[in-house]
């Protein structure tokens, strides 16, 4: 089973849009809530070499679904400065809403070249390497281990390549690499998470259920530890607490339509 393909890519997208999107100076409040597209024109041709102006409108026009001038003012930029990072990272972003994962990874690693220093990026560059079950996920995974004292990171490269090994079906490695990723920081949330589901996936409801456990001692708000839990109380046949917990995922995240389809076939 291939793992966090649609969802995931969707957040590698965001953290990629996020990046080198500052607001720039001189637009007021009231002009940004009227048309800020239309603000951003107008300093944007002001000032063309503003790189902070061009990725807020490339930003702007990429989340209103507007790719193709979205792209159109990063290739711009580039024949501007072709050695200015955020220009290359925005590209892989709107290439990845285009599912066009080999030409992200190739503007990713444009970027590398020219900043290395970069370990978001290569963090992105490696979870879609691990979407692509493509082992150069854990050459990435490695190289952030060997520099990084950063918990957070080591716990991030662990997680990567638990998701990697996941996506191949290694549900061994990919539970030692949850685990190293939770010893390295235990308040990542995601590796508990992706261990859970993978444990539950094997039918071993009770060892699920403790994993899911025990994230809700460190984040309480967790709604998907809810829903997940609820689902290992329901395999168990244990349905009225099930259907509890279905109800504080769905209280903490609405989005979740599992629970919602849980209550309703539980209530």
């Amino acid at each position: 089973m291939q793992r966090i393909v649609g969802g995931f890519l969707m957040s590698v997208l965001t953290g990629l849009w996020m990046i080198g999107c500052h607001e720039p100076s001189g637009r007021s409040a009231g002009q940004n809530l009227q048309d800020p597209t239309r603000v951003d024109s107008i300093l944007l041709t002001q000032h063309p070499d503003s790189v902070a102006l061009r990725l807020s409108l490339s930003g702007q026009y990429e989340f209103a679904g507007d790719p193709m001038r979205a792209m159109q003012l990063i290739s711009d930029g580039l024949k501007r400065d072709s050695l200015e990072p955020r220009f290359w990272n925005r590209k892989a972003s709107i290439l990845l809403s285009g599912r066009d994962t080999t030409g992200a990874i190739g503007s990713l690693l444009r970027s590398l070249d020219i900043a290395p220093r970069q370990t978001d990026i290569l963090l992105e560059l490696g979870f879609i390497y691990a979407d692509r079950k493509d082992a150069a996920a854990l050459t990435v995974s490695e190289n952030i281990l060997s520099p990084s004292g950063d918990p957070n990171y080591r716990a991030q490269a662990y997680y990567l390549q638990g998701i990697y090994h996941a996506n191949l079906g290694n549900t061994t490695a990919a539970l030692e690499s949850f685990d190293r990723a939770i010893g390295s920081s235990y308040t990542f949330m995601d590796a508990y998470v992706e261990k859970g589901i993978l444990l539950y996936e094997q039918g071993k409801f009770a060892e699920s259920q403790l994993v899911f456990e025990r994230a809700l001692s460190v984040d309480n708000r967790l709604a998907d530890a809810y829903y997940w839990h609820g689902r290992c109380l329901e395999a168990t046949g244990n349905g009225p607490a099930a259907l509890d917990d279905y109800r504080r995922a769905l209280s903490l995240d609405p989005t979740i339509k599992g629970a919602q389809d849980g209550e309703n076939r539980l209530k």
